[in-house]
């Protein structure tokens, strides 16, 4: 029972909790064990004898690591260490976490109350209650600024992040970061696609805990960093490519290891139609692409990013080359 209230208590502030492993995972380790053990078995001294003083004594390091220090400390010292190190790992979950940007903000106005970014929400931090505003809508969220973390994935779930609005000079959306708002993004994708010049526009979006997409800036590719891979919206992607970019390079964190969670794992759903908000049918998926990495994988970004281009490249010689066949099939 205390090990299933210390496993309770170490996830408790988090969401979508999975403790089992992969089934490959489990099986996999299984075996590496059996194989371990029947290479190399644990063995034990014989039985017990009182009439015997040992001579050797066989350490299991695992359990004993901290015994030989007896040697050279006091029993009081040895002590002293252990339960110091345990009342350190007792505490550790109460540490002050290191310090995250403003939590997000909700905008009742533009909230409908549809519930995704509590959903996605990785740490808990959303909550649903009752309507507070009078709005028809049943449902509003609050973010709890304790809990959360400054993702920004919040911001990729809510459906009013849509860059294409123009009913307002400013926009909005209903969850919002106040370090970088929905309408600086858009401001900044705008100004990074007017500056791409070459044959091939190519817009990365990129995740500060990962690979720093500006190290890709070049004439024809601009990186803009975000705090999550999963803070883009899916709208976001369309804007670009309508906008004028060629394609659109998702960077974030390496595949599994999202420093939020589920960022990388919500971005791709949405952008496969299985988690709203999805990207919209019509969209060419031919010229999105995602490739993840961390700070060491430049040579792997730039592999990917250099393979995008040489694609986006055959595909405007594809097009270039059925617009003239139509030209001249008519004065055949």
């Amino acid at each position: 029972m205390l090990l299933v209230f210390a496993l309770w208590f170490h996830v408790r502030r988090l969401s979508n909790v999975n403790i089992h492993p992969p089934r490959g995972l489990a099986i996999g380790s299984l075996l590496a064990l059996l194989a371990l053990s029947i290479a190399k078995p644990a063995i034990s001294h014989g039985p017990a004898d009182l009439t015997v003083i040992p001579q050797v004594l066989n350490l299991d390091w695992f359990y004993l690591n901290i015994y030989p220090l007896l040697d050279y400390w006091s029993a009081g010292q040895v002590w002293t260490l252990t339960i110091g190190i345990t009342l350190l790992l007792i505490l550790l979950p109460w540490l002050p976490p290191r310090k995250a940007g403003a939590a997000a903000v909700v905008d009742l106005d533009n909230c409908d109350g549809c519930k995704q970014c509590f959903e996605d929400c990785p740490f808990d931090a959303i909550s649903v209650q009752a309507r507070t505003d009078g709005a028809p809508h049943e449902h509003e969220v609050v973010v709890d600024p304790a809990l959360c973390a400054a993702c920004g994935i919040c911001v990729g779930s809510c459906h009013s992040s849509n860059p294409f609005r123009k009913a307002e000079k400013e926009l909005k959306t209903g969850i919002d970061m106040p370090q970088l708002p929905v309408n600086e993004m858009r401001t900044m994708t705008d100004a990074a696609i007017t500056a791409l010049r070459g044959d091939v526009k190519i817009l990365v979006f990129g995740c500060e805990h990962g690979f720093n997409v500006t190290q890709l800036n070049s004439d024809d590719t601009i990186g803009l960093t975000l705090f999550c891979s999963g803070m883009v919206p899916p709208s976001f992607i369309e804007y670009a490519l309508r906008k004028g970019a060629d394609g659109v390079m998702i960077a974030g964190c390496r595949h599994a290891d999202c420093y939020f969670r589920f960022g990388n794992r919500w971005m791709e759903q949405r952008l496969n139609g299985e988690r709203a908000p999805i990207l919209r049918k019509k969209v060419d998926r031919r010229r999105i692409t995602i490739q993840g990495g961390a700070e060491t994988d430049r040579p792997i970004i730039e592999q990917a990013l250099a393979k995008f281009r040489q694609e986006l490249m055959e595909m405007r010689e594809s097009a270039h080359d059925t617009s003239r066949m139509d030209e001249l099939l008519p004065g055949q």
